[in-house]
This record gives structure tokens, sequence and C-alpha cells, in this order.
């Protein structure tokens, strides 16, 4: 049996290491790739009958964006706009904010709106200002499987 030294044991700790980091961001960007793709390409309840002719999401999955994009200081403005988000009165239409919103903001680097807006929970909580909205809307992504 041939005898280690201490050169060669580290040479084969310093070989795992770099292969576990391999193996981390090769897992890493696959899941990143899963997220997106699920991110871009909900699935619509009622496919897409709840989304009354004529509606526009690109409007609100702006407003979410200004509001949520950089430090935000004006935490009734975000919750005006999370609450008119919350308020859609259709799946369909919810999904659809949420897949434009993806589409045009995922690469941002910021991840999905889940979460954007869940980020911003380690901002929101401030004295007089309770956050009632944000757990209503991650049980609405919840039930329309959003991640």
């Amino acid at each position: 049996m041939k005898n280690f030294d201490l050169k060669n044991i580290l040479y084969i700790i310093m070989a795992a290491f770099i292969l576990l980091i391999i193996i981390y961001f090769i897992g890493r960007s696959a899941g990143k790739a899963k997220s997106a793709n699920e991110a871009k390409n909900p699935v619509y309840p009622n496919n897409g009958q709840g989304i009354p002719a004529g509606w526009d999401p690109n409007n609100l999955a702006d407003s979410l964006y200004d509001k949520i994009s950089g430090t935000t200081w004006n935490k009734s403005a975000l919750n005006t706009v999370l609450q008119q988000f919350l308020a859609l009165p259709t799946n369909d239409m919810f999904v659809a904010v949420y897949s434009v919103y993806n589409e045009k903001y995922f690469g941002s680097g910021g991840g999905t709106l889940r979460e954007q807006i869940k980020d911003e929970d380690y901002n929101f909580p401030i004295a007089g200002f309770p956050d009632n909205i944000r757990p209503l809307i991650y049980k609405r992504m919840d039930l329309l499987n959003l991640k």
C-alpha cells in the first residue's frame, strides 16, 4: 500500500472541491433554465378565455416593474400596484400579467415576478404599514402554480 503524504492529500481535496464547484454550477444553470421556461410559459387556467378582448397586461406589468425595481421608498405606491395585481378579476388575467412581466424583466437579474416581490419583503415592514397583500398574492400564485 502506497504511503500518502500531505501533498497528495491536498491534491485530492482540491480536485474534489473543484469537482463539487463544477457540479454546483451545472445544476444551478439547469435550474435557472427550467425556472425561466416555466416563468415565461405559464399555463392559463381557462386557456386564456378569462382575458377580456382589448385588455393589455403590459400596463400593469410595467407598473409593477417601476415600483419593484431599485430601492422602493414609496411603500404606499408599491402597495397600490400590488393591490391592483391581486384584484385582477380572473386568474387568466393574473397569469397574463405574470407572464408578460417575466418575458420583459426576467433577464434583469431579479428572477421571476414572485421572486422580485419576495425580495421586497425585506424592505417592506414598517411600523403602521401592515403587509397583508403579499401573503394573498403568494396564495394566488401557489394556486396557479406560478413560481
